[in-house]
């Protein structure tokens, strides 16, 4: 499903990497969402939990970029960030109506478990 994905132009190493850090940056989420989720109502934790989602889709890739920077020596030092995108593409990869691939699919990972979390109920 994945096989034309831009892993796969890594090396192994650069794969291990890449991995560890989207893993750190879900934990960060998920650690940033639980903690502002304290003590609020469900609806307000929503509402969090998209925002912090939004702001993800919106910022990370500069986060990607200069891990790529390490990597690619020749690439350019500029920032990747452009305006802030609409609710359009939000909505695209929640529902995955964006194509078939392990960034994409990673980033609905990531919306659905910060919604989920702020669906849950806690324990006190």
């Amino acid at each position: 499903m994945y096989a034309d994905d831009s892993i796969h132009t890594l090396s192994t190493t650069q794969q291990i990497g890449l991995c560890f850090i989207s893993l750190a940056l879900l934990c960060m989420m998920v650690l940033l969402s639980l903690k502002l989720f304290k003590n609020k109502p469900v609806i307000v934790r929503i509402i969090i939990a998209i925002g912090l989602f939004y702001l993800f889709i919106w910022l990370s890739p500069q986060l990607y970029y200069a891990y790529y920077l390490l990597i690619f020596m020749d690439l350019p030092i500029q920032l990747v960030i452009k305006a802030p995108p609409g609710i359009g593409p939000l909505v695209k990869i929640l529902t995955l109506q964006n194509s078939a691939t392990l960034s994409n699919h990673s980033l609905a990972f990531l919306g659905w478990a910060l919604i989920s979390l702020a669906l849950m109920k806690r324990r006190n």
